[in-house]
């Protein structure tokens, strides 16, 4: 496999969210890079069940089962508990099934999962008895061929079943109940479902369609070119351009350490671009993890505050709302005064005053989405 030293779309992480991204690139007719920092692929969406909510998905109404917008959008405010943001809801409510359809016709096969019900089914107005949640077929690691073994495993865990199955057969604690003989036929063919076979359904799409993939390799940060972002330089010291984005989960971001904003002008040093959600947010992520609990962020206009929306953190005492200015205190290298950020990087919901975040586990959110 070649890797160039320029691509359309570059995304760090092999979880489903990065999966999902170079797929749906590469189907877009871009040239993606994946990049994982582990020699195997999956993160953390190996361990998981790999169930995927979904209301009146396709697959449930080609099984007779009725349901409709309205009650999904009901549901889901419940869950919410009043701390939704409705364009968020809504575009996954209207968008989730389309996108369900999008990845089936690129490849990746999905089951609707019976026997599951909607959590809160019975008790709230919108919930499903069953056809909200899909999961992926049943995949053979042998189609993967020589990236078979690259692909996370989690051990002592039966993923050589689908979800459905283990509820019809009694749960994982009544294993002994589960149809033997085709348990030892799935292991030996190497059968893989749950969060393992969705990944491997993903990857199976993915190299059919020949993207190159990196594994072992570390970010040492993104590069710039001006106002934006331009690729990202490895740990080795070499650079890949990416013309139309980097992508990267929260955990990656979280690691190699950044300042992020979606305002195209607001760039005062340590600041990157990255649009999230409809709100903008400038927050700072330290490399150093001893300064937990060390840093804090203070605000002059505390009507914009409640003291429910200062969340405490471990080993650190909030700074109140009205303090004598806004700042950032970390080391002098990284301090970043509000009066130094363009007022127009700032939105409705944020603070007005000084905007400025700090993203657990370093110190303390103050000034959260309202």
């Amino acid at each position: 496999m070649v890797v160039a030293d320029s691509y359309d779309v570059v995304v760090l992480g092999s979880g489903m969210a990065g999966l999902a991204t170079v797929l749906a690139a590469s189907e877009r007719g871009l040239r993606p890079l994946l990049i994982e920092k582990s020699e195997k692929l999956g993160g953390g969406t190996t361990n998981s069940y790999g169930l995927i909510w979904i209301g009146d998905n396709h697959l449930a109404r080609a099984a007779g089962y009725e349901d409709n917008r309205a009650d999904i959008v009901r549901y889901l405010r419940f869950l919410a508990g009043g701390e939704e943001r409705d364009a968020n809801l809504l575009a996954f409510v209207d968008w989730s099934p389309r996108a369900l359809q999008f990845f089936e016709s690129c490849g990746v096969s999905f089951r609707l999962t019976h026997g599951i019900t909607d959590h809160y089914y019975g008790v709230t107005p919108g919930a499903r008895g069953e056809g909200r949640t899909v999961e992926a077929e049943l995949i053979s690691g042998d189609d993967l061929g020589a990236w078979r073994d690259r692909v996370r495993v989690p051990v002592g865990v039966p993923f050589f079943v689908t979800a459905e199955e283990q509820i019809a057969w009694g749960g994982i604690n009544r294993f002994s109940n589960w149809d033997q003989t085709l348990v030892r036929e799935r292991r030996e063919r190497d059968i893989r479902g749950k969060g393992v076979g969705l990944i491997c359904q993903f990857l199976k799409s993915i190299l059919a369609r020949a993207v190159p993939i990196l594994t072992g390799e570390r970010i040492e940060h993104l590069t710039l070119e001006g106002k934006r972002v331009s690729g990202i330089e490895l740990s080795d010291g070499r650079q890949i351009a990416a013309h139309r984005g980097v992508s990267w989960p929260r955990g990656v971001m979280n690691r190699i350490g950044i300042w992020y904003t979606t305002s195209k002008v607001c760039r005062t040093g340590y600041h990157y671009t990255r649009r999230r959600s409809q709100a903008t947010v400038c927050c700072l992520r330290l490399k150093s993890a001893p300064q937990f609990g060390r840093s804090a962020t203070t605000c002059n206009s505390s009507s914009r505050f409640s003291s429910r929306q200062i969340l405490r953190t471990k080993n650190h005492r909030p700074i109140s709302p009205g303090s004598s200015n806004c700042a950032v205190r970390t080391p002098s290298s990284l301090t970043k005064r509000a009066s130094d950020l363009p007022t127009n990087h700032i939105s409705r919901g944020w603070c007005q005053r000084c905007a400025i975040s700090i993203l657990p586990p370093t110190a303390i959110r103050i000034c959260p989405a309202i």
